[in-house]
Formats: structure tokens, C-alpha cells, sequence
């Protein structure tokens, strides 16, 4: 492995963990917003190949789990809509 090759994969890791640091603010900001879902992130190990120059590194994706039904709030607009997405059809 080289220090192109160790540096490469420090920088990697670096940016996935920025990108999970990212998601946990974006989840602490809009904690309070109706209807936000929050992300999650996952990380991926990148493998070299047995013979390789490359060191391998990190990614990051995120995940949004939207899968539960938020509670209905009231509102004084009259124009203002909500679909119950928790009864069967």
C-alpha cells in the first residue's frame, strides 16, 4: 500500500463520517417539522482485490425510513389536506 493509497482511504473515511454527521443534523433541525422523516446512515467497506495498489476505504449512504403514519394536527386553514395512510383500504 502507498501513501496515495493510505491517504485515500483516511479521506474516504473522513467524508462518510462527515455525510453521517451531516444526517444527525439535519435530524436535530427538524425534529419539530410536521411530517419530517429522519435519515439514517449505513456504511460500506470498500475491499481491494488481492493484488492491488488501491487500499480499499469507505462510503456512506443514507436511508430514509418512511414508513410510519405521523399523527393528523388540526389547522385553521381551510385549504389544508391530510391522508390517513394507518386504515385499510
Amino acid at each position: 500500500m502507498s501513501i496515495a493509497g493510505a491517504l485515500n482511504s483516511a479521506v474516504s473515511s473522513l467524508y462518510a463520517q462527515s455525510q453521517a454527521l451531516s444526517n444527525i443534523a439535519d435530524n436535530l433541525a427538524n425534529s419539530e417539522t410536521t411530517a419530517y422523516k429522519a435519515n439514517s446512515t449505513s456504511f460500506e467497506n470498500l475491499v481491494a482485490s488481492s493484488g492491488s495498489s488501491s487500499s480499499g476505504g469507505v462510503t456512506s449512504s443514507t436511508r430514509s425510513n418512511n414508513s410510519a403514519q405521523e399523527l393528523l394536527t388540526a389547522t385553521s386553514s381551510e385549504t389544508d389536506l391530510a391522508i390517513d395512510g394507518s386504515s385499510p383500504p
